[in-house]
């Protein structure tokens, strides 16, 4: 429906910053249409591409929908990027990471196409302290392996990881920050790596099947 375009339209932004995109795009006859949506997505652009305007982000529309993942680099003082859902999310766009120096919290989850090249970005971004990658079924144990540079990572979820294995639980269990770990559906986890694990982590809730 018309409504439902115009909303999408505006996903990602505060109340505050969805009236100010709305307010540009309704200039000519002040009444907001579906006619005006190529204007809001442009004032949405304009609005991603203004340096240290926003904290917090939910890209949840297709990136090529406000210029790509690049088009986030001036966003210097974000400290919150939800990419969930993403399915041409592959890694290499997670460059952008390094430009953000703020960054606490990055939500990959349902990214079904993310590869271990993703980890590898993540595992840049050493201001991290929540990390989600439920569904993410195809990053390994090498890409984990790129976390342990998250020295101050509290919460990370790993639900229907599909391909990780002890090693990857060997790794985890080197992450002494962590408070809260979510590893179930994740079908070639012995229960013996687990319970190693939860010695290795023992001021950890973990959550595992």
């Amino acid at each position: 429906s018309e409504l439902e375009h115009l909303v999408l339209s505006l996903r990602g932004l505060s109340c505050s910053e969805a009236e100010r995109v709305v307010a540009s795009a309704i200039y000519d006859d002040f009444a907001l249409t579906s006619a005006d949506i190529p204007r809001l997505v442009e004032a949405k652009r304009t609005l991603l591409g203004s340096a240290g305007c926003l904290e917090s982000i939910a890209v949840d529309f297709k990136p090529e929908d406000v210029g790509g993942l690049a088009h986030l680099k001036p966003m210097n003082s974000l400290q919150e990027l939800n990419l969930w859902s993403i399915p041409n999310l592959h890694g290499e766009g997670l460059a952008v990471l390094s430009e953000m120096p703020q960054l606490k919290t990055l939500n990959l989850a349902d990214c079904a196409n993310l590869t271990d090249i993703a980890l590898e970005h993540v595992g840049g971004k050493i201001t991290l302290e929540e990390l989600y990658l439920d569904n993410c079924k195809k990053i390994t144990d090498a890409g984990v392996a790129h976390l342990l540079k998250l020295t101050k990572l509290r919460e990370l979820t790993l639900s229907g990881c599909l391909r990780l294995t002890g090693e990857a639980m060997d790794t985890i269990g080197r992450l002494k920050t962590l408070e809260h770990l979510v590893i179930e559906n994740c079908p070639h986890l012995t229960r013996q790596r687990i319970m190693a694990l939860e010695r290795a982590l023992p001021d950890c809730r973990i959550v595992r099947d």
